[in-house]
């Protein structure tokens, strides 16, 4: 935030001017009125000011002093005792001279404004709020310092709800740890409270950089909410959602004690830009996306909205980290979703995810639709976890389509039938358009599925059909997984020593299959029409027939004509030759 020229005032500034003494009134005319400065007309000759004096400036130059905002070499917390006749200053620091409060500016203003305070005469002072970006530290939000957990925590609150009470702004956090003791409430349009960075999942052991907020006690670190009814003072009816604001560029550090880093609810055109890592509380997520009831449908239900209550229009960008021996494993990274009766996770597009977990699931949806990842890195560390999960629809719920871009997984990719789900009704469309097979993430299995590219990758199965590896959910015949396959791009998978299992393998749009028997190292090409065209080969080391090395060499006689002019006797003997070339060296029979 860029503020008028500054100057301090020091006693030798003012002549004459006596030093300022606690008590004692600050000499000098008033400085020029800030637009939003309500207060009394400035003083003039007679009426207790100095008039025509001037400031000498650091360079040796003078100024008027009512051409400058003055810095007085005192904190906010000294105001209290100095009687100060100024329509605007700025102080040399919140609690000490040079602190994260420094540069805060004030001017007067009512026991009821942002950060009040009264002078030893009387007079109330606050906040100058009218730049877009306001320091956190002008609130008294320390960093570094684990005991200042509870006044962060009530500062950045109070700075967000002034935010919010003068249509929206950026509440700008220091850089370095800080602590708080209670969640911090975003439920104000337009307020997006922005760190100085946030570091990186892929830095593992590496200091922290930017700004990390860390909870001291198990509570839920950030939400950005819609405001009840109640806190409008408005009927449910009559209640609207919250736009715009958010989380951004900080990391959230759950300690291992904190059950959610991020909980979302009923918000639209939000931004969050963030690095989660260490929550703890099995069976729940890191972060969470869900609604209000909707009035116009719950009618008497704890009903807030009279909206859909749905988060929509979102840009998220989320990366989420569960180290060893921090939090819990066992810990879905976000689940995107939303409360039966017309309010679910919608219409956003460009959604990033990295996630490093165990047990759980990195994405789950679990009432969303129309969602576009630009893409989703999924990196587990042991466990039974999954990438990825579209879970099957309950009424009310709604399981529509979701597309992602790229996807890079180490665990399963699954779209859930409507029988892997109790009461469920419907079951979403996932489109990925390239599936990093290169990378080993698997095939993704349910219904509903389309992948477009898997970058010619191979995946590895034992004990199933070849048209149930195809699909991944047990497809009747291998007719079906050809019909399946010719919808994709070229991909690979190998099923070892099953009768009807091995390699299924689509060039550009016509489906072929090899039958793979690891005990003989063979395989054995078939067409669309299932009949074979090929002949088997040994994989390893030798190219010979039945696994035989080749003995020799063929040598062919000179080309044929093309002109059609070569008789049938000249094609049948350059067909024999190559025949008995192959039968003699090994290579058929």
């Amino acid at each position: 935030m860029r503020l008028p020229p500054l100057v301090m005032i020091a006693a030798s500034s003012l002549a004459p001017a006596p030093a300022l003494a606690q008590g004692a009134a600050l000499p000098g005319p008033v400085p020029n009125r800030p637009a939003n400065d309500a207060g009394p007309a400035p003083a003039g000759p007679g009426e207790g000011g100095v008039s025509g004096a001037r400031l000498t400036l650091a360079d040796g130059a003078t100024a008027a002093l009512g051409s400058v905002v003055p810095t007085l070499d005192m904190t906010r917390g000294e105001i209290g005792g100095r009687a100060v006749p100024l329509r605007s200053f700025v102080v040399s620091g919140f609690a000490s001279a040079g602190d994260e409060g420094a540069a805060a500016r004030y001017v007067r203003g009512t026991a009821a404004g942002p950060m009040a305070v009264q002078d030893a005469a009387g007079t109330w002072f606050q906040l100058d709020l009218s730049g877009p970006v306001i320091p956190a530290g002008w609130w008294g939000v320390v960093a570094g310092d684990e005991s200042k957990a509870a006044q962060n925590g009530i500062a950045i609150n109070r700075a967000m709800a002034a935010l919010g009470a003068r249509s929206g702004g950026t509440l700008q956090l220091p850089a370095g740890d800080i602590w708080v003791d209670r969640t911090l409430d975003n439920r104000f349009s337009y307020v997006l409270v922005r760190g100085q960075g946030m570091g990186s999942s892929h830095d593992t052991g590496a200091p922290p950089v930017g700004t990390r907020i860390l909870p001291t006690a198990p509570v839920t670190v950030l939400r950005h909410r819609s405001q009840t009814a109640a806190e409008r003072g408005v009927p449910p009816a009559q209640n609207f959602k919250t736009v715009g604001g958010g989380f951004d560029n900080l990391m959230v550090d759950g300690a291992g004690i904190a059950p959610r880093l991020l909980h979302v609810t009923s918000v639209t055109h939000a931004l969050h830009r963030l690095y989660l890592a260490n929550a703890v509380s099995p069976g729940t997520e890191a972060a969470l996306y869900d609604t209000y009831p909707d009035y116009r449908v719950r009618k008497g239900q704890a009903q807030q909205l009279g909206e859909a209550g749905d988060n929509q229009y979102g840009l998220v960008s989320l990366q989420m980290r569960q180290d060893p021996g921090r939090g819990t494993g066992s810990l879905d990274c976000v689940n995107f979703g939303g409360t039966s009766f017309n309010g679910n996770t919608s219409l956003m597009t460009g959604i990033e995810i990295i996630c490093r977990h165990a047990d759980g699931v990195g994405v789950r949806l679990s009432n969303a639709d129309n969602l576009e990842f630009a893409f989703i890195r999924d990196q587990p560390v042991g466990g039974s976890g999954a990438a990825l999960l579209v879970q099957a629809a309950v009424p009310g719920d709604s399981a529509g389509q979701i597309t992602v871009r790229t996807i890079s997984a180490g665990s399963a990719i699954k779209v859930e039938a409507v029988a892997d789900r109790p009461g469920a009704v419907s079951v979403g469309d996932l489109h990925i358009i390239d599936l990093d097979g290169g990378n080993g993430t698997p095939m993704p299995v349910g219904p509903n599925i389309k992948v477009d590219n898997t970058g010619n990758a191979t995946f590895v199965s034992t004990g199933s059909s070849l048209s149930g590896l195809a699909l991944g959910n047990g497809v009747a015949s291998a007719a079906t997984a050809r019909a399946y396959l010719a919808n994709h791009p070229v991909f690979s998978a190998v099923v070892a020593n099953q009768s009807n299992a091995g390699l299924a393998y689509l060039s550009n749009t016509t489906p072929y299959m090899q039958r793979v028997d690891t005990a003989t190292n063979r395989f054995q090409f078939l067409g669309p029409d299932t009949h074979e065209f090929g002949t088997a080969l040994r994989v390893a080391g030798a190219v010979g027939f039945n696994g035989a090395a080749p003995v020799g060499r063929c040598k062919l006689s000179g080309a044929l004509p093309t002109d059609g002019s070569a008789g049938n006797a000249a094609l049948a003997a350059a067909l024999n030759a190559v025949r008995a070339c192959l039968v003699t060296n090994g290579l058929a029979q």
